[in-house]
Order: structure tokens, then sequence, then C-alpha cells
């Protein structure tokens, strides 16, 4: 039962993002500046559904993990990339949205597509910088070996 609902939420998760692929690539008139947000946004939640998701359940399924501690640090670096970058873009659209309505004449004007660009960027880089290289570099920081994970599990040990 549990892989059937897992399953049927990474399809939901990929196939809505699909659909707003799709959407900005069929209507020109998607594609403005605010729309790169959401754009950028559903390629996020598109690596959810086609990598955390399932990742997470066959770790869950098999109730160990199977994969060895490469992989699982790639996992983990990945989910916990996309899945805060999905929050950052919510928080760029906020910041969009709130400067689009309190200055709305400056604002609009001063907007442009390298500023989007750089807030995209910032998006996916703050959430990679925040967890990836930490994943892959505690055990250097563990001297006394505090943080040993067992071969079939795989977690962040902090």
């Amino acid at each position: 039962f549990l892989a059937v609902v897992m399953g049927l939420i990474s399809l939901f998760t990929v196939g809505s993002n699909i659909m707003v692929f799709l959407s900005f690539k069929i209507e020109k008139k998607l594609r403005t500046l605010t729309n790169y947000f959401l754009l950028s946004m559903a390629v996020a939640d598109c690596a959810v559904g086609l990598i955390s998701i399932p990742v997470f359940a066959q770790y869950v399924l098999q109730r160990k993990w199977i994969l060895g501690p490469t992989v699982c640090k790639l996992w983990l670096s990945e989910d916990y990339t996309v899945c805060q970058a999905s929050v950052a873009h919510l928080f760029a659209i906020s910041l969009d949205r709130y400067f689009s309505i309190t200055r709305p004449l400056t604002y609009r004007v001063n907007r442009t597509t390298k500023k989007i660009i750089f807030a995209l960027l910032i998006t996916w880089l703050v959430p990679f910088l925040v967890t990836a290289p930490w994943i892959w570099l505690y055990p250097f920081f563990d001297k006394n070996k505090y943080f040993i994970i067992p071969e079939n599990e795989c977690y962040v040990p902090f």
C-alpha cells in the first residue's frame, strides 16, 4: 500500500510540474520575468518527484539502505538542496510580489533579466552551499568519530 501511495505522489509531482513546463513552452504570454521563478521552482519540485521520493520510498520499503554510502551522500545532497531551493523560490516570489505591489513604478523598471537570473542563481546556490558540502565533509570534522553511520542506514548525522 505504501509503495502505491508513494508512487502516486511521485507521479503526481512529476506530472504536475511537467504541465508547468509545457504551459511555459506553449503559451508565450506566460514567459514573464515573474514566471521564471515558477519555472525554476518547477525544476526543483520535479527533482523531488523524480529522485527524492523514489529513493526515499526504496529506503522505507526495504527498511534499510542498500545503495551504498556514496549514493547516500548524493541523494541527501540532492534532496536537501532541491527541497530548500523550492522554499527559497517561494521566498523569492514573495519578495518579487511584495516589491511589485509596494513599489509599482520603480521596481518593474529596475527589474531586469540579469537581476532575475541572479536571484534564481541565489535560490539554487544558497541551499546547495548550506547543506551539500557539510554532508560530504562532516567526517573530516568529526575527529572523535561520534557520527559513524551504519552501512545499512542513510541520514544526515547533524
